[in-house]
């Protein structure tokens, strides 16, 4: 049975997922284009080629829009829909446990914030492709993953794995908070999707101060205030590269932690206190 609600929920959310992903490729197509043409080597450029550009970048840039912004909410809202509003009676009724469905579509959704998240980023490799008209590597790039390592003391590829973990973290945590936020919202007898907003409001909130007494005490205000020391003072890069590295990882786990807090909250509502009325 829970083979078959995943395969229900894919099924229900496929639709305008797809839509938004076509939508994507086609900006992405367009980009690539206005790219490859305001690249020309021998620097030829009409106003046509400039408007066609310009028009293409805004496009993109609602395009990506569309691919986070309009299927997060989307995720967000079919949730709610499906699990505390009139539809939810349907959706508890099925025999499967009540966090078995719940954790369906916490999968559901982050698979497809995922590959909107992949599908983002060959987008982007496409455009600068079709921007350098190829793919390649010259020597300015090898000589900044160099500066990179000198400067934060950690290899570039290192980073790049710290910011891709963080943004897989990121889209379960912010998943996790609205789910959260909506099921205390329906623990209310009236105005409960407003209290489901209020709810994260204060979230969001208590996050942020969270948040900011952690790089206090990570010491991110001082790493700030001293890069530019960093990047004349070799002496000091190690103990420069070892905050970045604490700072990077200490972010990662702070999200993980919230991460933990939002399912205990959907977990113990969800089991506890679930009210449909």
């Amino acid at each position: 049975m829970l083979g078959k609600l995943l395969k229900y929920e894919f099924k229900n959310t496929y639709k305008l997922m797809f839509i938004i992903y076509g939508i994507m490729a086609f900006v992405t197509i367009l980009g690539c284009i206005a790219m490859y043409s305001n690249s020309d080597p021998a620097g030829m450029t009409n106003q046509i080629q400039e408007i066609f550009f310009t028009a293409a970048m805004v496009f993109y840039v609602l395009g990506v829009f569309a691919l986070f912004v309009v299927s997060y909410v989307y995720m967000c809202v079919h949730f709610y829909k499906t699990m505390y509003s009139d539809q939810g009676y349907l959706t508890h009724t099925l025999p499967v446990g009540q966090m078995s469905t719940f954790n369906v579509k916490l999968f559901v959704s982050f698979c497809w914030l995922m590959l909107s998240l992949i599908i983002l980023f060959l987008s982007i490799i496409f455009l600068g492709c079709a921007a350098n008209r190829g793919f390649s590597f010259d020597s300015d790039f090898y000589m900044a993953m160099a500066d990179f390592k000198n400067l934060f003391g950690i290899p570039f590829h290192t980073f790049i794995i710290y910011m891709i973990l963080s943004m897989i973290i990121s889209c379960l945590q912010y998943l996790l908070m609205v789910f959260a936020s909506g099921s205390i919202g329906q623990l209310f007898t009236k105005h409960k999707i407003g209290a489901s907003i209020g709810a994260g409001i204060v979230f969001y909130m208590l996050g942020q101060i969270a948040a900011s007494i952690l790089m206090v005490l990570t010491g991110y205000f001082g790493f700030m205030n001293n890069i530019n020391v960093a990047v004349y003072d070799v002496s000091e890069n190690a103990a420069f590269g070892t905050a970045f590295s604490s700072m990077l990882l200490s972010g990662l786990l702070f999200s993980i932690i919230e991460c933990v807090i939002f399912y205990i909250v959907c977990m113990v509502i969800i089991k506890r206190h679930l009210n449909l009325e």
